[in-house]
Order: structure tokens, then sequence, then C-alpha cells
């Protein structure tokens, strides 16, 4: 029964959005949920292409840490830019891009090199943790021994990183310059992480002309 209910739902949303195409209507607001992992130049040359294309839509950003497949199912959003380590089947995926996020620290946060550092050592300083957007969605990738600083957004947890007052993850395009320097410097001690970026909307959700564009075309 709930699955012929949703098809039917389905339906009725794709009928919707048939008579709005045929009307020439566009969305009048879109609202993108955009992880804080994601680099923003990636999105401008699409995001000129609707201002041109679709002057009269309006577009809202959304920057959120670890709490875009929740926005995304309380329909506070109507697509998100996400790292999805597992998939919901309430959800339609298409990923766009991979980001790894090493883990990395000040060169003299450790009294030994790199590769010597060991989860205990971890344990004894602080691990920079940018927290969820969400306050009901659970922070991940903690160490539970270690001490933790929670911040809001990753520019703050970068500087905290770069000041020598911890340790943490980052995405690769937000840290290869300062590696590159030896700023920071990676650590091996937690293992490589790379997640699927993707793009999503909530399953059986009929886009209009601006959210398909932006569904094709990133």
């Amino acid at each position: 029964m709930i699955a012929r209910i949703r098809h039917l739902l389905d339906q009725a949303q794709q009928f919707e959005a048939f008579v709005r195409d045929l009307k020439g209507e566009v969305e009048t607001d879109l609202r993108i949920g955009v992880s804080s992992n994601f680099p923003i130049p990636r999105l401008a040359k699409l995001l000129k292409e609707l201002k041109q294309a679709f002057p009269t839509t309006t577009l809202h950003l959304e920057i959120q840490t670890a709490s875009g497949e929740r926005l995304l199912m309380a329909e506070k959003v109507d697509m998100a830019i996400l790292g999805a380590p597992a998939r919901s089947p309430f959800i339609d995926y298409r990923q766009i891009s991979e980001m790894s996020f090493p883990l990395v620290a000040a060169p003299d946060l450790f009294a030994m090199k790199p590769e010597a550092v060991s989860k205990a050592e971890l344990e004894r300083h602080p691990q920079v943790v940018a927290k969820s957007s969400d306050e009901k969605a659970p922070n991940t990738g903690l160490l539970e021994a270690a001490p933790k600083w929670f911040v809001n957004d990753m520019s703050t947890k970068k500087d905290l990183l770069l000041a020598g007052l911890g340790w943490g993850r980052l995405p690769d395009h937000m840290v290869e310059a300062e590696i590159a320097r030896g700023d920071l410097v990676c650590l091996p001690t937690l293992g490589d992480l790379t997640l699927p970026i993707c793009l999503t909307k909530r399953a059986g959700q009929v886009l209009g002309p601006v959210g398909r564009r932006i569904w094709e075309q990133l």
C-alpha cells in the first residue's frame, strides 16, 4: 500500500512539473544545501549560466556540515551536495566527484615524525571537529579518548590546526598548498579517507527547469 501511495504521489509531482513546463514556469526559489567541504568555485560557472538563463529565480545556498541528507528529507532544501559514505533508499544520488580528507596537524604539534605518531599520541592532543549544522545529526569521525574542540566552520578549523592547537581531517583542496609549504603535515595514523561527493534530491522528486539544469550539468 505504501509503495502504491508513493507511486501515485510521484505521478502527481510529475504531472505538476509537466504543467509548469507547458506554462513556461520556472522555480521562484531554489534551495541548495552545499557541504562545507565542497569548493564553491566549482559552482561558479554553472551559477553564472543560471543567472543568465533564469534571471527571475532566487537561489539560496545553504552551507552545511554533516547534515545535508537531514535537510533534504526535512524539505529545508530542494537539492544537496554532500559526501555520501552510505546511501538512503529515500534519496536519489548523482556522483559528481571524489574527495580525500587527509589527517593533518602543524609540524610542531608532535615531538616525533608524522609516520611515528601513534593513536595514543593523538589522544594526548585536541581533535578539532567541525560540528554538524543539525543539532540532531551525530558528529562523525571522533576519536573517543581524545579531547575535543568544536568549531562551526572549516575555515576556523583550518586556522586552529595551522596554529598548532590540535589535529583533524580537512578536504584535500583546502590544505594542498599548506602541505606543500610544510605548514601542515599528513598523519597516516588513522588511515586514508576518501568519500564520493554527490548531488542529491529526494527520491521521486520532480525538479523544475532550474533544478534539472543543475542536476544535468554539475
